[in-house]
Order: structure tokens, then sequence, then C-alpha cells
């Protein structure tokens, strides 16, 4: 069949990921709950991790910034909104709309 019987082809729309990262917040996010979330040790962690234990102490110590925050939950296998639930969405656009869909289901 020609192309014209299916229209054309469209390369998919991407998500701009940049402008995303542009409007993360700068403060860190704690550490605990990734813990919690992960049920396991922080040695675990570490080893999963690639990275020495030291790493994830200080990790635990000072906080996770938002990208590393979410690399950490996506190689737990987990989303970031499922570890740090509405604490991931403050000081983002999306605060005022989670707060607005919460408010609503209340």
């Amino acid at each position: 069949m020609s192309e014209a019987a299916f229209g054309a082809a469209t390369a998919p729309q991407l998500f701009d990921v940049t402008v995303y990262v542009e409007q993360l917040p700068d403060r860190l996010l704690p550490f605990d709950p990734l813990l919690e979330a992960w049920g396991a040790h922080m040695g675990a962690i570490a080893d999963a991790m690639h990275v020495d234990v030291r790493t994830v102490q200080r990790w635990r110590a000072t906080g996770l910034s938002y990208d590393l925050a979410d690399e950490l939950a996506v190689r737990a296998g987990l989303h970031a909104f499922d570890v740090w639930g509405d604490l991931w969405f403050v000081g983002t656009d999306l605060e005022t709309e989670a707060g607005d869909d919460a408010a609503l289901a209340a």
C-alpha cells in the first residue's frame, strides 16, 4: 500500500527535558523516604548504585537534589512521587495543581 493510503508518517513529539530540568527547585529532598520506600539498608543501596557507602551516608546527611532523587528512585524501580509524595511537587508549578487535586478529592 502507498503512504498516501495511511497518511504521511509523522515523528513523535518529544518532551523538552531541558525546560523541565530548569524548573526544578534548588532545595534538597530528604533521603530517608527513599530508604523506607526501597526497603533496603544503606549498604544494599550503595551496592545497587555502584557507589561507596560513604556516598549514601552523605546523601542521607545532606539531602538529594531533584535530579539525583529522581535517578535514584528510578533505579529502585519507583517513581519519585511514590517516594516523596506531594513533597516532590513543592516549589514547582505543579505544587498548586497537586494541592487542588487533593482538595477536590476530599
